[in-house]
């Protein structure tokens, strides 16, 4: 993960009062590093990311997508990235994400280890 994803999470951590925001980002790093840190964020803090290009752009809501996946899969996630593929480690050889993902949603064991 890069310097600049981690201290734009920095920065949004150090917000304390009510406010909304949009971060802008091409890459999933960012938003894998936001549900590692949610806990740490203002609890009326919302914010989204600004996903895709062109016609294909939404606005994508990282506290209801913290919500939907549950505290303990999300701070899951970022160890889980790391391993599948991070930009500095590559993914398992011609395995993918899908297969460990699915493991991953299924297994309290494998959350909790992680």
């Amino acid at each position: 993960m890069k310097k600049p994803d981690t201290r734009i999470i920095y920065h949004i951590c150090q917000i304390s009062v009510d406010a909304q925001g949009v971060v802008r980002c091409s890459d999933s790093d960012i938003l894998i590093i936001f549900f590692g840190n949610l806990d740490h964020l203002n609890a009326s803090l919302k914010l989204w990311i600004q996903w895709g290009v062109g016609n294909h752009e939404r606005l994508i809501s990282i506290n209801d997508l913290y919500q939907d996946l549950g505290i303990s899969l999300s701070k899951a996630l970022p160890c889980f990235h790391a391993i599948t593929e991070c930009d500095y480690t590559p993914a398992f050889f011609r395995k993918g994400k899908l297969r460990p993902s699915k493991l991953l949603e299924k297994s309290v064991e494998y959350v909790k280890r992680l």
